[in-house]
């Protein structure tokens, strides 16, 4: 299975039309047999850290708002496995990915190259795990291993919910709801969304659900102390 443009955002509390929306879907039927798990693990750091995302912004986070997660789908054959990893960051650095892929590995049958991950590009979430700091302040090695093993956590919880699954997918267009601020205007836009489904084969029952729409997470501003998942954590807490 090869799964493209997973930099995952989300859609704000609108996510419960995207299927209404759909102009079309299709359901994938696999001559293997597939299987498919789910796993979410919290990614508030349990010590004092800073935020990323600005420059002005120097002071460590005084609460949570609302929780940001590390969220992982494995999907499987009797032949190989691909893991997509979202999370509530800011960013997903080469150093942390390749971490968290080899650790994964070890833990699982997982390749170190089948996993994909990405960040929704938030604004409120922790920073300091690497060294590109994105105004996040110095690098912190006791977060980088905190956010290493929250990810690969992550997989493996979703590797061990393994069970027949079945895919759908579909597309729509969720029109005026994003604006494009460097042209000033509302017509230079992508109001796509995509959407991929996962059920259990027989029950019906959601896995899971990826869905991606373009947008900034940058709502909250500087002045935020609170860690949470920015609009993107919303609507997926939502869906």
């Amino acid at each position: 299975m090869r799964i493209t443009r997973l930099t995952i955002f989300s859609l704000t509390l609108f996510g419960a039309t995207l299927f209404s929306l759909a102009q079309e879907t299709s359901v994938v039927q696999s001559r293997a047999s597939l299987r498919a798990g789910a796993g979410k693990v919290s990614i508030v750091p349990p010590f004092p850290t800073r935020m990323g995302g600005y420059f002005d912004r120097t002071e460590t986070f005084t609460g949570v708002k609302s929780p940001v997660f590390a969220r992982a789908l494995v999907c499987a054959t009797e032949d190989d496995a691909v893991a997509v990893v979202t999370t509530d960051l800011l960013w997903m650095p080469r150093n942390l990915a390749d971490a968290v892929r080899e650790t994964a590995a070890s833990r699982t049958t997982l390749k170190p190259e089948h996993s994909l991950l990405s960040a929704a590009h938030n604004h409120s979430a922790p920073a300091g795990f690497s060294e590109q700091s994105l105004f996040g302040g110095p690098h912190n090695p006791e977060l980088f291993a905190f956010m290493r093993d929250a990810l690969t956590d992550a997989i493996v919880e979703a590797y061990a919910e393994l069970r027949p699954a079945q895919l759908s997918y579909g597309a729509g267009l969720l029109e005026y709801f994003s604006r494009n601020r460097q042209q000033n205007n509302d017509t230079v836009v992508d109001p796509e969304v995509g959407v991929l489904k996962i059920t259990e084969a027989d029950s019906r029952i959601v896995i899971a659900t990826l869905f991606n729409f373009t947008g900034h997470p940058v709502v909250l501003g500087s002045g935020n102390l609170l860690i949470c998942g920015e609009y993107p954590g919303a609507a997926e807490q939502f869906v």
